[in-house]
């Protein structure tokens, strides 16, 4: 392997020259490989001036220049293997460089540079600054990156200024280094414009990828939308979601909002709190439209039944309330309702001839008859049908005639006496006993008369269990025993014998059952029920009850209830008391569906709609309908370089973008050269490998790769360049083709 050195001042940009071919990969690490850029470095230093070249032998750890290529200076030999050679170089990535004159004997540039090698007389290549390509004035930004440089090359200029004043021809070089700003611009312009043409199929689809890419990057920015649609994404790029985004579902009887992605509505309210209007809204025209109905209604006067609407008011008839009870002042109150108030004044009956009746307590009160004519010899009695009193003839009753010398006896409902023979008079009280309690019975024996004073004091009976008897003006008088258990549906007696009470069960006496809620009260088995008060408006939406206390129906709106209607794609609810229509809202919850409602059948419709927009929710996914459904591709994330980690951002002001987190250190990636082995990526991004080994251990080949192919090929060193034999008895060793041979030789 042949090496070679450099004066100073070419020291100076050969280093620059490989520092910023290392960077050059970083500037583009999708396009021309790291070789290419360090390449084209050497070649901007190697056209300042000629340059003494000094040959050495090749030391096999030398340091390379990032992918162990250097420009071949000689490009005319073909390659041993049968590998066409470059017209210029084949280690170059960048276009054809007119290939440097030599003269005969001059060495050729050596592929690699050892950075041992100590000067020698060999003659380096003379490059004409003239000759050289666009490639040759492309310096690439070093970056961060420290390249191996020579000692003396760290020592003097910077290597900004060295790489513009590399590549420039020996007249502009001057001004050029006088202006850093100038050589900042040249470099940077150099960097962004200079495309290598490597000649590899491979490097050129990733220029032409990277060119690509910008192209989609430049079409990419231009996709914000002037105004939001409604579709939950952010059309005009402002960070908001559907803000003021427009949508109509095409009923006026709608006010439309958008919201999470779709037209949400909120129906009109037609209602005009008229219970005897149907309250409905015009699709067309969104006016409200009230029409009269015949429902049920309240009139909310308690004095009034059979509420109804008619020509849109309510009305009803006068309620009744007449309880059938003589004995109560009948009256209505409009909030209230029905009101009995107890009258003891008002006249009565009971329907009996022979009771005396009147109100007492809001009630009938009857009372029997007293039928007494004053006669023993009469039973007494009313008569049923017309009220009077009358007697019957009583014979077995005892009576007198206060004459004690008869015997009385009653016959044909008279006391007459039987005249006692022999009987001059009382002589004493006991003859005169007349068989009357309510007397006092004497003898006045000087006349042997009988005396009867009238006894009210004394006790007495009537012979019936049912009377109070007392005496009375000399007579024993009974009143009725009051036997009423305060039931107006049974038929209260008593019995004569016992005086014992009883009843019998009256099914035809009027009563109430003191219920305000019951109405057409009777009695039924001896009780008296009524029937309960229906109170029903015939409104669904609303909870009839019946007040207690007043007997007046009351209805409290129930917005629970279920109400139902005849018209096709509405849905009923009641609110505030009314059966309220509502526009059907068919809503499937698919953004991937049209959603309708069917006129005919009343029935939703959803119909698949692959045109409209959907979002999983999830900004890392590419998301359109697919035969009704939202189907979801992950956002593909890839900056074109190798060492990236390119992921989506799920979270934060990145959220949806595309970010190369990290580098990917140590990954297997490809420098572009199939020259080196073991690729991988390193700080910064970079990709890097090892140079292959193509040292033959021949001091007088030039060893040289491929970058295409990989493989190894040998030149002939220049003749006459210095080598050695390995023998200590030849002197002047030197290269003829391809070997080295000696001048003299001592040797035995």
């Amino acid at each position: 392997m042949v090496g070679f050195s450099i004066g100073s001042r070419a020291r100076r940009g050969f280093a620059v020259a490989m520092a910023f071919g290392v960077a050059a990969c970083a500037g583009d690490p999708g396009g021309a490989s790291t070789g290419a850029g360090a390449t084209a470095a050497v070649d901007a230093v190697l056209s300042e001036a000629p340059v003494a070249a000094e040959t050495a032998t090749a030391d096999s750890g030398a340091a390379s220049v990032a992918d162990g290529t250097v420009a071949q200076a000689d490009a005319s030999r073909a390659a041993p293997d049968g590998d066409d050679a470059p017209a210029n170089d084949a280690q170059f990535d960048g276009p054809d460089v007119a290939a440097p004159e030599t003269a005969p004997g001059d060495a050729d540039l050596a592929d690699t540079v050892d950075a041992d090698a100590t000067p020698s007389d060999a003659a380096a290549a003379d490059t004409n600054p003239a000759e050289a390509g666009p490639a040759d004035a492309a310096v690439a930004d070093p970056g961060p990156v420290d390249a191996p440089q020579p000692a003396d090359a760290q020592a003097e200029t910077a290597p900004a200024d060295a790489a513009a004043e590399a590549s420039q021809p020996p007249d502009a070089q001057d001004s050029t280094a006088a202006d850093p700003q100038t050589a900042d611009v040249q470099e940077e312009t150099a960097v962004d414009t200079a495309v290598p043409d490597t000649g590899d199929p491979d490097t050129a689809q990733q220029d032409s990828d990277s060119a690509d890419s910008a192209a989609t990057d430049a079409a990419a920015a231009d996709t914000c939308a002037a105004v939001e649609t409604c579709n939950g994404q952010d059309d005009d790029c402002d960070g908001q979601t559907d803000e003021g985004a427009p949508c109509d579902d095409n009923n006026a009887c709608t006010s439309d909002t958008c919201s999470a992605g779709a037209c949400a509505w909120s129906v009109k309210n037609c209602d005009d709190g008229n219970v005897c209007t149907d309250d409905t809204c015009s699709a067309a025209t969104g006016a409200c439209v009230q029409a009269a109905n015949t429902g049920p209604c309240d009139d909310l006067d308690a004095c009034s039944t059979g509420d109804a609407c008619a020509a849109k008011a309510c009305g009803g008839k006068p309620l009744s309330c007449n309880d059938s009870n003589p004995c109560t002042k009948d009256s209505c109150d409009a909030k209230a309702g029905c009101v009995h108030a107890k009258d003891d004044s008002s006249p009565c009956s009971d329907g009996l001839a022979c009771t005396v009746d009147k109100c007492s307590g809001g009630q009938c009160a009857s009372t029997p008859v007293a039928c007494d004519d004053k006669n023993p010899c009469t039973k007494d009695s009313c008569n049923a049908s017309t009220g009077a009193c009358q007697g019957t003839p009583h014979d077995a009753a005892p009576c007198s005639d206060n004459n004690p010398c008869t015997t009385d006896a009653c016959a044909a409902g008279k006391c007459a006496g039987t005249p006692i023979a022999g009987c001059k008079g009382c002589t004493t009280s006991a003859a005169c006993d007349d068989k009357n309690s309510c007397t006092k019975d004497s003898c006045d024996v000087a006349s042997a008369t009988c005396k009867y004073a009238n006894d009210d004091l004394a006790g007495c009976t009537d012979g019936n269990a049912c009377t109070a008897d007392k005496c009375a003006g000399g007579v024993c008088i009974g009143t009725a025993k009051m036997c009423d258990d305060k039931n107006p549906c049974t038929k209260d007696s008593c019995d004569p014998a016992t005086g014992a009470c009883s009843a019998a069960n009256d099914d035809t006496a009027p009563c109430t059952d003191g219920l305000a809620c019951t109405t057409s009260d009777n009695c039924a088995a001896g009780k008296c029920a009524g029937t309960p008060k229906t109170c029903d408006d015939g409104n669904p939406c609303t909870k009839d009850a019946c007040d207690t206390a007043t007997g007046n129906c009351t209805a409290v709106s129930d917005n629970t209830a279920k109400c139902s209607g005849t018209a096709k794609c509405t849905t009923y609810a009641c609110l505030s008391g009314k059966c309220t229509p509502t526009a059907q809202v068919c809503n499937d919850n698919n953004a991937c569906t049209k959603d309708s409602c069917d006129a005919t059948t009343g029935a939703c419709v959803f119909a698949p709609d692959d045109a409209l927009l959907c979002s999983d929710g999830n900004w890392c996914t590419e998301d359109k309908c697919s035969a009704g459904k939202c189907t979801a591709t992950p956002k593909i994330c890839n900056d074109g370089k190798q060492c990236t980690k390119d992921v989506c951002a799920t979270t934060g002001p990145n959220t949806g973008k595309c970010t190369a987190l990290t580098f990917d250190l140590n990954s297997a990636c490809s420098d572009g050269s199939a020259c080196t082995t073991g690729d991988k990526c390193v700080a910064l991004g970079l990709c890097v490998g090892t140079n292959k080994n193509c040292d033959d251990n021949n001091a007088c080949t030039v060893d040289k790769c491929y970058t295409n192919s990989g493989n190894c090929y040998y030149e002939n060193a220049p003749t006459g360049q210095q080598c050695s034999d390995g023998k200590a008895c030849t002197t002047g060793d030197f290269c003829q083709l391809g070997k080295c041979v000696y001048k003299t030789s001592t040797c035995p």
